[in-house]
């Protein structure tokens, strides 16, 4: 398999890591189940720290049966060892597979499904024992659809009844990874304030959640992804997420809210060089989009609000009353321009990959920065150009590489001209 990336030597097998045809023959025997046949091997997530390490999760299928297996690479094949090692302490079996595997010849360590690395608490909300269920306020919890897994990160699953009714969604991180009291007064503040001014949208609450285990329950929103939409209906529910976000950013900003610093000057030469490492034909372009950034200074920094901190059209559900905003996860102080530059470069990067025409993106721009100035004084452009900008290098073509996206990458060449271009022009 082909990546399109520079070869890194911290990384060698990284090619072999991520081609589905040499995991379907390879894993049967490192998870000790040699006559298992694997049927189908679905890429699911990448995370790839250039010259560091990269972590894939796929989804195995085999008979009438599929296992989630993380894969992690080390830089030295001792380091790969002593994790584990340190993993075969604690390891669930998993049949027919192994629960950690050491593979040697990839210089990696392997965990089934519910085994992670720094997640110890997944069995628990994979098949939930009755006592959290009563814990977590989800009495009659009885089992568990994966939803979303970032491994040693975060792991999100769709609780359900015994008639597959959904209850809500629990998330599970590392105990003590985030503050989880605050994390669920944001979300109740944003929910109450999205209703009192009957803008068309809504938010979940958390409902319970305990610092020691890592675990919140968030409440369901009924609604279909917005990619599912009709263009029309699209345009439509961007204009309604335009206002709810204008509504959030009118808040007061709280003291215990963290910095938000994602898109912060600081990030834009860093993100130029893990661009640069992995594709040096184009270190010369990034690096250039990078100082194109920094030598502009916007004219008024609008104030500091409480960002969403990860708006893009997968966090928005809609239904016949309007929209729900999901996913407060990331909020933070910052400026508004961060949001909106972050959904602006979203949207111009899908139009690059060919998700979307030209003369569709500029519509749901458009929507979009109408929605918000209905409830809130739009960012002066010269902010706005900037912090989109930013967002093009530092999400956008950072991302293709470090969640290795085939089709951003593709057109990570125009992606990086158009974050230069868009410092000093609008892409509204």
């Amino acid at each position: 398999m082909r990546t399109g990336l520079a070869f890194d030597p911290m990384v060698p097998h990284r090619e072999l890591c991520l081609d589905r045809d040499f995991v379907a023959a390879h894993l049967p025997t490192v998870l000790g189940a040699p006559d298992v046949q694997i049927e189908s091997a679905e890429l699911v997530r990448v995370k790839y720290r250039v010259g560091q390490s990269l972590r894939a999760v796929w989804r195995i299928g085999h008979g009438s049966t599929t296992n989630t297996v993380t894969m992690r690479s080390f830089c030295a094949p001792e380091a790969a060892a002593a994790a584990a090692n340190r993993a075969f302490r604690t390891a669930l079996a998993c049949d027919p597979f192994r629960g950690v595997a050491h593979d040697q010849r990839l210089d990696a360590v392997w965990w089934t499904m519910p085994n992670d690395r720094r997640i110890s608490g997944l069995p628990i909300v994979l098949e939930p024992p009755r006592a959290t269920a009563d814990y977590l306020g989800l009495p009659t919890w009885k089992s568990s659809v994966l939803a979303e897994y970032a491994p040693e990160k975060c792991a999100t699953v769709r609780a359900l009844d015994a008639s597959g009714r959904t209850l809500g969604w629990v998330k599970i991180t590392p105990p003590g990874a985030r503050p989880l009291v605050a994390l669920a007064a944001h979300y109740r503040r944003v929910r109450e304030t999205l209703h009192d001014h009957e803008c068309g949208a809504t938010a979940p609450l958390i409902s319970r959640s305990s610092e020691n285990t890592g675990m919140a329950v968030v409440s369901h929103i009924d609604g279909s992804p917005w990619k599912s939409l009709e263009r029309t209906d699209q345009r439509a529910a961007t204009r309604i997420l335009g206002a709810a976000l204008a509504v959030v950013h009118n808040l007061p900003v709280t003291a215990s809210a963290p910095a938000f610093t994602r898109l912060n000057e600081a990030h834009l030469v860093a993100c130029a060089d893990v661009v640069g490492a992995a594709r040096p034909d184009l270190a010369h372009r990034a690096h250039g989009a990078a100082q194109a950034i920094t030598s502009v200074r916007p004219g008024r920094l609008d104030d500091a609000v409480l960002v969403h901190g990860d708006v893009h059209p997968g966090n928005v559900l809609v239904n016949a009353r309007g929209i729900g905003l999901i996913d407060f996860d990331q909020y933070g102080i910052a400026r508004a321009s961060n949001d909106l530059g972050s959904f602006i470069a979203r949207i111009r990067s899908g139009e690059l990959t060919g998700e979307w025409s030209v003369a569709e993106a500029d519509a749901l721009v458009a929507a979009f920065l109408d929605g918000y100035a209905t409830h809130r004084r739009l960012p002066a452009d010269a902010d706005l150009r900037w912090f989109t900008a930013a967002a093009l290098l530092i999400e956008r073509a950072t991302r293709a590489v470090n969640r290795y996206q085939p089709a951003a990458l593709a057109s990570l060449d125009e992606l990086l001209a158009l974050s230069t271009h868009s410092v000093s022009n609008n892409l509204w």
